[in-house]
């Protein structure tokens, strides 16, 4: 019985090459994109990358991108300063801060809107982030871990090549489970 969500049991010889491969990739601070159909493990496999990484003590937090609303992408990205807008009557951390010193996973990166891209383009060009109504930019450190079903190829048609090229600096593929 395995008692670590973190290790995965198999003798799968492809599989073994894949997690030799994703132990040296964890060590790197390079943002992964995981590809394959799916229900292959890619969440999982992106927590076996966390634990092994050099933010492992840090937060593990999952956007599942096609989740997000672009009318409050934001102010859930950034967070929000109270009186930013109605309805923000306190100070709101956001996502990327909550993942700070730790892994962002976007689930998904395949229905990400372009303002979306826009907006995670911008804090991945300069580390830093502003809340919504707020006046001071802060600087954070994350690793960035993205998912799709699509092949890199095909995920290439589909988001901005500036986008595309920050988050798939390493591709990792998960392999479809075989009878």
């Amino acid at each position: 019985m395995e008692k670590n969500a973190n290790t995965f049991l198999t003798k799968n010889g492809k599989m073994l090459d894949l997690l030799a491969m994703a132990e040296r990739v964890a060590a790197s601070d390079c943002p992964i994109l995981i590809y394959g159909e799916t229900g292959t493990g890619k969440e999982r496999l992106t927590r076996f990358l966390h634990a092994r990484s050099s933010v492992a003590k840090g937060p593990f937090v999952v956007l599942s991108v096609g989740a997000l609303p672009d009318s409050i992408l934001s102010a859930e990205l950034f967070g929000h300063a109270a009186g930013a807008f109605s309805g923000a009557d306190v100070d709101r951390t956001g996502l990327l801060r909550s993942a700070a010193d730790g892994t962002l996973f976007l689930d998904g990166v395949e229905d990400a809107s372009p303002a979306f891209q826009g907006a995670l383009l911008q804090f991945l060009q300069n580390g830093a982030i502003r809340p919504v109504g707020g006046e001071e930019s802060v600087r954070v450190k994350i690793r960035i871990i993205s998912s799709t079903s699509l092949p890199p190829s095909a995920l290439r048609t589909r988001i901005r090549d500036d986008f595309f090229f920050r988050i798939c600096v390493c591709p990792v593929e998960v392999l479809a489970l075989q009878g």
